[in-house]
């Protein structure tokens, strides 16, 4: 099974005490933490009503989105629910998917708030990661948008997968043939052409707005190769 999850203003919710203790933990100087939190702790924040700024508060939690810092600093304290995940892989106690021969197993991808868990469908399974995740939104600040993540599976009864969504808190996906991820397909099975026309005319749309024309043709296989 894969459960994809959906964060509900994951860089909004950021607890900033968890933050200082991931930092810590990961043997990062007191004196560079304190700069990184005097530029995410001091700003003043004035909300617009009808286009106009209202009364200035101070943020007590949350990152400032569009700040190249915070995709960081999210990764890095997201980095602590996949180091659980992936000890329980190593002691096999969250099973894994392997993609191919040679290739290590995986129980998790995380890329900053996109998240999936991927594992055996079972309610042993479920239940642990239920305790990782919830154990993670906890201290993290982190809270679920559960109508919006799905768990999706293959060759599992139904019965089954109603129990792990019970567990899960989460709405199962009996029917489908793939989802999307990080802007890209994944299916479990060989897909029709026509379902790429969406992610292929965004990518044209891309390229053109970046002034294609003026490349040659070495220069426009570098420049899909960069954007994909």
């Amino acid at each position: 099974m894969v459960i994809k999850l959906d964060m509900a203003n994951a860089f909004d919710r950021v607890n900033h005490k968890f933050l200082v203790v991931v930092l810590q933990k990961f043997g990062i100087s007191s004196k560079f933490i304190d700069i990184v939190m005097a530029c995410i702790t001091t700003p003043w924040i004035a909300p617009l009503i009808n286009g106009r700024p209202h009364s200035y508060f101070q943020s007590i939690r949350g990152l400032r989105q569009g700040c190249l810092l915070s995709p960081f600093l999210y990764i890095i304290m997201a980095e602590t629910l996949s180091i659980q995940l992936e000890n329980q892989r190593e002691t096999r106690k969250i099973t894994s998917i392997r993609i191919g021969r040679g290739v290590k197993g995986m129980n998790h991808s995380l890329f900053a708030y996109d998240t999936l868990l991927i594992g055996g469908s079972s309610r042993i399974i479920a239940k642990r990661f239920k305790f990782f995740l919830d154990d993670f939104l906890y201290v993290s600040g982190g809270l679920l948008n559960n109508n919006k993540c799905r768990i999706y599976s293959w060759n599992v009864p139904v019965n089954t997968m109603q129990r792990i969504s019970q567990i899960m808190e989460i709405p199962i996906q009996l029917k489908w043939s793939h989802f999307t991820y990080l802007g890209l397909l994944l299916a479990k099975e060989v897909v029709k052409a026509e379902v790429w026309n969406k992610q292929i005319e965004k990518m044209r749309g891309k390229i053109q707005s970046w002034g294609m024309t003026w490349l040659n043709l070495v220069g426009r296989s570098i420049l899909i190769k960069a954007f994909s």
